[in-house]
C-alpha cells in the first residue's frame, strides 16, 4: 500500500510488484529481484521504488552495486521512500553505502 500510494501520487505507471516473501534479503538470489532485473534489462521498467533500502537486499555492498553501477547503466532511477533517497537527486544519495 505504501508503494502503491508513493506512486500514484508521483504520477508514476506502475508496471508490476516483485516481492520475495519467505526468501532472505541478505542473498540476490531471489525470485522477485531475478525478474526485476530481468525487466529492467528488457527496458521494461525505468523506476524501482522500494519502501527503504533494506527492501532491495540486506546486503548492503551488492545492493551499492546496483544502486550506483548496474541502475545507472541502465537508466533506473532508484527511490528508497523512508530512506529518502532519490538517485534523480544527488543530494539524497549520501547515506548509500
Amino acid at each position: 500500500m505504501i508503494l502503491t500510494k508513493y506512486a500514484l501520487d508521483h504520477n508514476f505507471n506502475i508496471y508490476n510488484y516483485y516481492i520475495d516473501d519467505g526468501f532472505t534479503g541478505t542473498s540476490f538470489n531471489r525470485p522477485g529481484f531475478k525478474q526485476l532485473i530481468n525487466d529492467i534489462e528488457s527496458g521494461l521498467i525505468d523506476i524501482v521504488i522500494t519502501k527503504d533500502l533494506s527492501r532491495l537486499g540486506r546486503d548492503y555492498l551488492e545492493s551499492g552495486k546496483y544502486i550506483e553501477r548496474f541502475f545507472p547503466e541502465h537508466n533506473i532511477r532508484y527511490i528508497a521512500i523512508n530512506d529518502m533517497v532519490d538517485t534523480s537527486k544527488d543530494e539524497n544519495t549520501d547515506i548509500i553505502p
